[in-house]
């Protein structure tokens, strides 16, 4: 296949990312990405996809306990948030190697960020799952690929198609490219935790914040009860404890869901305890 991740133009990649983040999306059932609503009460928007060439920061949405919606939030993801520029996609600092065997953990300097672990990449892969034909979200991964661009045009391990990437995507990709395309789509959300987390977490929080993060939009993380009391356990908020706080992110449009309430627990068990477990 003719078809290379590093040639594509840059302009046709931040327009499919910002469709793909702008994209209201309901996958809650099975527990995996949510592109939120109206962001009231409900999991915000901003999922996969939302990277790449500084696209915009995704939908986001309204902590639960919050009284008020976050600056920012609420709103489609756009190419605002990156100037419009068709630059490449974010890269993430590698962590700096620290000696010793304790836990990573995040400081203030680029060259100290915090990057997903290969734990945590794996779970987020089996949980999007891999596709090397395009797929509709709506229906699933099935036998048969999908032959024309729908809303819910789906590749890779999740990664939404634009329209105008129809072309590229159409004819399938490789395990290569699928590779390149999620580390595209994990990249800002893994640089939203490093920008928003002030304290130092060991590489299972670190990981749990990102899932959490990539499933409720950048906006939603930056602005939540979680990330708040993260950085101050003494912080004002309306729960109790942080795993209430987490576990509050379980409603889709609305509504409570089982799919999401499953994930919360995972990811918690994940921060809490570094259990890579799926359900």
């Amino acid at each position: 296949m003719a078809l290379e991740l590093a040639g594509l133009d840059s302009g046709n990649a931040i327009a499919g990312a910002v469709a793909s983040a702008g994209r209201a999306t309901d996958a809650a059932a099975a527990g995996g990405p949510f592109f939120g609503g109206d962001g009231g009460g409900t999991v915000g928007g901003g999922g996969p996809g939302a990277g790449g060439g500084g696209a915009g920061a995704g939908g986001g949405g309204v902590d639960p306990g919050l009284p008020y919606q976050p600056p920012g939030s609420g709103g489609g993801g756009g190419a605002g948030s990156g100037g419009g520029s068709s630059g490449p996609p974010p890269v993430m600092c590698v962590a700096a190697a620290g000696g010793g065997s304790g836990p990573q953990t995040a400081s203030a300097t680029c060259d100290d960020d915090m990057t997903l672990s290969d734990e945590g990449e794996a779970w987020l892969k089996e949980v999007e799952k891999l596709a090397l034909q395009p797929y509709d979200d709506q229906v699933g991964i099935t036998d048969e690929p999908i032959i024309e661009w729908v809303e819910g045009a789906t590749i890779g391990y999740g990664h939404l198609i634009g329209e105008n990437e129809w072309d590229l995507y159409k004819d399938g990709i490789t395990e290569e490219q699928a590779e390149t395309l999620f580390q595209q789509d994990v990249a800002p959300f893994v640089d939203k935790v490093n920008e928003v987390i002030e304290v130092e977490v060991t590489a299972n929080e670190f990981d749990a914040m990102v899932m959490l993060a990539y499933n409720i939009g950048r906006d939603g993380f930056a602005g939540s009860s979680v990330a708040k009391m993260v950085n101050d356990p003494e912080a004002d908020t309306s729960y109790d404890t942080l795993e209430d706080a987490w576990k509050a992110w379980n409603k889709s449009q609305g509504k409570v869901n089982n799919g999401l309430i499953n994930r919360r627990d995972a990811e918690w068990d994940m921060y809490s305890e570094g259990i890579y477990e799926h359900w």
